[in-house]
């Protein structure tokens, strides 16, 4: 048994790897540079994430999901949620 519910089965089939997550949106023609500016990181860092070299901040996670409602792995779409309900900013 791989997974031991299907609530489970489906958070885990949830998460989006950020090389993925860029993947697709090259796919659908978002330019990458608006993609860094929307989540308020370099172009470096967009191209450091789509070759698998380097893994996204919890800040950028929730700035996806906040944009996207994707979640990013390794977070959860729970804890993502928290995160922006308790922004104090």
């Amino acid at each position: 048994v791989l997974f031991r519910s299907i609530r489970q089965a489906r958070y885990i089939m949830a998460l989006t790897h950020i090389k993925d997550f860029i993947a697709q949106k090259r796919e659908a023609g978002q330019d990458l540079t608006d993609l860094s500016q929307d989540l308020g990181v370099s172009i470096s860092s967009i191209h450091y994430y789509a070759k698998g070299e380097n893994k996204p901040s919890l800040v950028t996670a929730v700035a996806i999901y906040r944009k996207y409602k994707i979640a990013i792995h390794p977070f959860s779409e729970e804890s993502l949620q928290w995160e922006i309900d308790n922004d104090k900013r």
